[in-house]
């Protein structure tokens, strides 16, 4: 009997990051991994940062509202400016589980995106995140082999070397949706709605 589920997404809502920031990480992960540490490392044109996880199995028939939720979103914010640098880990450079790059300018802009957002998904029945909203492009995580011995990498200096460099600035100026698509054995991010900024921008005259 055919499988008669209606069909689901793996959905996020996301900024992606500049194009220098995309360079940039991509010399940075070819370091760490010339360096030993052993990680899943994003592809870097598939950066993203994410301002809202929606689930595994979200019905095509939610991709409308979801969509609609972002576009009024979109509607009253203001394009802003981002710089990204900074390198660290989750949880820590001593237990290193993901290695992220942070944000060095924008994160207030981000962290009222994403809380713009939640109001408007709340509605929708997503619920928010409990964990507090730290910006940042997850460059790789740690295979979870290496978890259960000591790592023959110390990651705090690597990091360090990386951390004063800046990793390339640039605006903010879409929000979009994606598709978390399995593919190969990886997952590729398929864009499935975009929406551009619009709001004007804090001490500016309305025309």
């Amino acid at each position: 009997m055919p499988d008669q589920r209606p069909p689901t997404n793996r959905l996020f809502i996301a900024v992606t990051p500049p194009a220098a920031t995309i360079a940039f990480a991509a010399r940075a992960i070819e370091g760490l991994e010339r360096s030993g540490v052993a990680a899943r490392w994003t592809t870097p044109a598939q950066l993203h940062l994410t301002l809202a996880f929606l689930g595994d199995d979200v019905p095509d028939a939610r991709l409308a509202g979801i969509a609609a939720a972002v576009d009024a979103v979109a509607a009253a914010a203001a394009p802003f400016a981002v710089e990204f640098g900074g390198l660290g880990a989750f949880p820590d450079a001593r237990r290193p589980r993901v290695i992220w790059l942070g944000v060095r300018q924008g994160a207030d802009g981000l962290g009222d995106l994403q809380s713009a957002l939640a109001a408007r998904l709340a509605l929708l029945g997503f619920p928010p995140e409990e964990r507090g909203f730290h910006p940042h492009l997850t460059l790789g995580r740690i295979d979870r082999d290496r978890l259960a011995r000591p790592s023959a990498i110390d990651l705090e200096p690597l990091l360090e070397r990386l951390d004063g460099l800046s990793a390339g600035a640039g605006r903010i100026t879409q929000i979009l949706l994606f598709a978390s698509v399995a593919d190969g054995g990886r997952h590729r991010y398929d864009s499935l709605h975009a929406a551009t900024l619009r709001g004007a921008a804090a001490g500016s005259t309305p025309r």
